[in-house]
C-alpha cells in the first residue's frame, strides 16, 4: 500500500520584530523561524499547502543560506584551512550535508582554497612571525592541509631572509650574554662557538631547516 504523502496548510507568516525573518505556521502550529529570502524563494503564502518533502527541502534550503553568511562573516576576519573551517562550520549543529553543500560553493567560488591558505599563512610566517619551514609545515599539518600542498609549496619559498634577521636581532644580546659569563668564569668554549651555538638552538627552536641554519651561521663573524 502506497504511503500517503503529509500535507500541511500555510496558515500565518508572522514578520519577526526586527523585519529578518518569517515565522512560519503550518496548521496552525510554529514550525521555525525562516529567513526572508528562502520564504520568497520557495514563493511562499498564507494559503499554500506544502508536503513533507517540500518542506525538507524549505528547511535545508534555510539553514544552507544561514551558513552561508556565517560563513562569509568568519572568512572576512582570517583564512581558514578547508579541514579547519569544516570542522568549525560541523560545530555549530548543521546537518553534515548542509555543511557539504555551504563547503562546496565557498570552494567553486574561491572563497575557501588549500592553495591560497597555504601561500597567505607560509608568507605571514615568515615575514612577521620568523618561522622557519619546518615549523611552518608542523603547524599547517595540524590544520588538516593535505602534505604534499604543503611540501610542493615550501619547496618554492626560501626562509634565509628571516633566519638572517633573527640572527641580526639576536646577535648583539647573545655577544653581551657572553661577555657577562666571561667577566665571571673563564669560558669553557670561544665567544665565537658560543654565539653559534646559540643562535643554532634559536634557529632550530624556530623551525628552520639545518641546510638554511649552516648556511646562515657561516656568514656569522
Amino acid at each position: 500500500m502506497k504511503k500517503e504523502k503529509k500535507e500541511y496548510k500555510v496558515t500565518q507568516l508572522k514578520e519577526s520584530s526586527n523585519g529578518r525573518y518569517y515565522i512560519l505556521f503550518l496548521n496552525k502550529k510554529n514550525v521555525g523561524t525562516f529567513l526572508k529570502s528562502t520564504i520568497r524563494k520557495f514563493a511562499l503564502e498564507v494559503g499554500d499547502i506544502v508536503t513533507e518533502e517540500e518542506l525538507a527541502k524549505i528547511i535545508e534550503a534555510d539553514q544552507v543560506k544561514r551558513l552561508q553568511d556565517y560563513s562569509l562573516r568568519l572568512l572576512s576576519r582570517r583564512d581558514y584551512s578547508e579541514n579547519e573551517f569544516k570542522e568549525k562550520l560541523l560545530k555549530k549543529g548543521y546537518p553534515p550535508s548542509v555543511v557539504e553543500q555551504v563547503i562546496a560553493s565557498l570552494k567553486e567560488l574561491d572563497y575557501l582554497s588549500d592553495k591560497n591558505f597555504v601561500k597567505n599563512y607560509v608568507a605571514h610566517s615568515l615575514s612577521f612571525r620568523k618561522r622557519g619551514k619546518m615549523a611552518i609545515k608542523q603547524e599547517l599539518l595540524k590544520k588538516g592541509v593535505d602534505e604534499k600542498a604543503i611540501d610542493d609549496y615550501l619547496a618554492e619559498v626560501s626562509e634565509e631572509v628571516p633566519a638572517k634577521e633573527l640572527v641580526a636581532k639576536y646577535l648583539p644580546k647573545i655577544k653581551k650574554q657572553f661577555e657577562r659569563k666571561a667577566e665571571k668564569n673563564k669560558p669553557v668554549v670561544s665567544q665565537k662557538a658560543y654565539i653559534k651555538n646559540k643562535l643554532k638552538e634559536l634557529l632550530l627552536r624556530r623551525g628552520f631547516t639545518q641546510r638554511t641554519i649552516e648556511k646562515v651561521l657561516a656568514e656569522v663573524n
